[in-house]
């Protein structure tokens, strides 16, 4: 003879739920054949506006994009979602380094900037892919910065031990002008000393 079953038992079964993209565990009820799906899984609905370093950049440096994909309702970092970097506009070169968000949520990505970066305002954007989801144009600063001193002079050029000659140079930035503010050290050798007017 049969055992009838329980009319309450509940039988527990898990199952991979693959619903528009959300792994899950799905509860069946025997008794009334209902099927309930608890997501583990958070959707990322928010990308927060990228962290530029270093900010403002000069074309030497390598600057670091940094934003993280949120669940705004649990306010937790979402793992796994993969974006795009848009370069909008600039003469540099952006490249990916971490396109799909880690357990942080963090996704990353580097701007080199050229020369004509300076006066160009390269603008940066990221999306997740698929679209529905992306940060504002972020416009990075690059600014100039002393590249080369040159143009040296003394006036005159050979002197006495007992005489003083007068020391200059111009500094120049990477677009070939003239920089102004930019610090320079002079030093002196073999036992001379500088006087600066």
């Amino acid at each position: 003879m049969e055992a009838t079953p329980d009319p309450t038992t509940r039988l527990v079964v898990a199952v991979c739920l693959v619903v528009a993209g959300i792994a899950g565990v799905a509860v069946v009820d025997d008794a009334v054949g209902v099927v309930s799906a608890q997501s583990s899984n958070l959707t990322a609905d928010n990308i927060t506006a990228p962290s530029i370093e270093p900010e403002p950049a000069n074309p030497r440096d390598s600057i670091r994009i940094t934003a993280q994909l949120l669940n705004d309702t649990q306010k937790k970092p979402v793992e796994g979602v993969s974006v795009n970097f848009i370069k909008e506009s600039g003469s540099g070169t952006l490249t990916a380094i971490n396109d799909t968000s880690d357990g942080a949520g963090v996704v990353k990505a580097r701007y080199n900037p050229s020369v004509a970066d300076i006066d160009g305002n390269p603008a940066v954007q990221i999306e997740k892919k698929g679209g529905g989801l992306s940060t504002g144009v972020e416009v990075l600063d690059i600014v100039a910065s002393a590249d080369e001193i040159r143009n040296g002079a003394a006036d005159p050029k050979t002197i006495d031990p007992s005489n003083e000659t007068a020391i200059s140079a111009r500094v120049f930035n990477e677009k070939n002008n003239v920089f102004s503010g930019a610090n320079v050290n002079f030093n002196a050798t073999n036992g001379s000393r500088l006087r600066f007017v």
